[in-house]
């Protein structure tokens, strides 16, 4: 068994990808690699450390020859061709081929830091008694690169209580860290152990797509006993304008449906009632513990749902591409605020618990001021396009 598996999705990236895998290769080169001049076909042999698995997700452009064309001289990279399923399926279709002790899931558009293999090798022996290690990252945005850094100091959770905390704050992480400034949801700032994966049965939902990564940790840290952050900045997040996660999405609210549900059936099942009977017997302490973490992890639940709503108004609802006129539009965002389970956040979600931006959504919507909801979208993506060209 290998000691690391690199898992890529790919689809349509032929101008990002070469990047991506020489940023792997190039270290690969220096430091897990030797040529093998025996059989003077110009291939490069693994030491047995590292594999990178490229999953090719039915690309129509020339980024499955350009993989093709890098497994070819290496043999620690293969790659899978598939059928466009989405990159939950895509990171699936790894984790299932992969051989290591460690998984690490990058992104296509990205680029590995200059000695993130190796920060890679050494977070995973500095704990390896971990089941998850996050990590830190840097963001480029255009010409500008950012500090992507959740915490100030390396730390260890181990405790279900603390473990918990680190879940809720996948789902919204300024509830739980004020301090931290970036999102934990990402799985390109992660390691994984693989049998921790394995022996809970933790995959990415194939169903969704959109969030699934954010629902995949949430599940992975319900299930973790031992978490640990290695300070390491070990890859180039790409703020990439076209990406799924930017661009217009006509059936945005559709897809977040999806997420709410599933997070729904695993909010019921894991904080169901106890019999009557079973209840007797357990300490009132232990149910006000339960109580207190249901209401945690509700509060996060609505509050992240209070933020997808105003990452709707951006990328859909008030969009150019919508296509709709003004009066349709807010009577299609008023309709979406009134059902579940946008309704019972904006009704319950904690305010103190939110952002600025996003206690003015709150206030807006609670007020019927959907006119004013409008221009605050307009102000930010207004702001957003003057920080992207001062960035260029």
């Amino acid at each position: 068994m290998r000691k690391l598996s690199i898992i890529i999705p790919i689809y349509n990236v032929e101008a990002y990808l070469p990047q991506c895998l020489e940023s792997i290769a190039a270290q690969l080169r220096e430091e897990a690699y030797r040529p093998s001049n025996a059989g003077g076909d110009g291939r490069v042999e693994t030491e047995g450390k590292v594999e990178v698995i490229l999953v090719d997700d039915g690309s129509t452009d020339r980024s499955g020859k350009i993989a093709d064309a890098w497994a070819a001289s290496y043999s620690c990279v293969q790659v899978l061709h598939r059928k466009n399923g989405g990159v939950a399926a895509a990171r699936n279709a790894g984790m299932d081929v992969s051989s290591g002790e460690w998984l690490y899931f990058m992104d296509s558009d990205d680029w590995l830091a200059q000695d993130g293999v190796s920060l890679l090798l050494r977070a995973m022996a500095a704990w390896p008694q971990a089941d998850m290690i996050l990590l830190d990252a840097w963001q480029n945005i255009g010409a500008r690169e950012l500090a992507w850094e959740h915490f100030k100091e390396q730390a260890v959770w181990d405790s279900r209580r603390e473990v918990q905390k680190l879940q809720r704050a996948v789902l919204y992480y300024p509830m739980e860290y004020s301090e931290m400034n970036v999102p934990l949801a990402a799985p390109w700032d992660k390691l994984y152990r693989r049998d921790f994966l394995t022996g809970n049965r933790l995959r990415f939902r194939e169903e969704l797509l959109v969030l699934d990564d954010m629902v995949f940790n949430m599940e992975a840290l319900g299930k973790a006993e031992t978490v640990a952050y290695q300070k390491a900045r070990v890859c180039h997040y790409r703020h990439v304008p076209s990406s799924i996660t930017n661009r217009f999405q006509a059936d945005r609210v559709r897809q977040d449906m999806k997420v709410w549900r599933t997070i729904e059936t695993y909010r019921r099942k894991r904080f169901q009632t106890k019999g009557a009977e079973a209840g007797r017997f357990e300490a009132e302490g232990e149910r006000a513990a339960q109580r207190e973490e249901r209401r945690a992890f509700e509060q996060a639940y609505f509050c992240r749902v209070v933020r997808s709503f105003a990452i709707c108004c951006k990328r859909s609802f008030y969009r150019k591409e919508n296509g709709k006129s003004y009066r349709e539009k807010q009577a299609f965002v008023r309709r979406v605020a009134g059902r579940r389970p946008y309704r019972d956040a904006f009704l319950r979600a904690d305010q103190r618990n939110l952002e600025w931006r996003l206690k003015a959504v709150v206030f807006l919507v609670r007020h019927d001021f959907y006119a004013g909801l409008y221009l605050l979208c307009l102000i930010q993506r207004l702001y957003e396009r003057v920080r992207s060209v001062a960035g260029r």
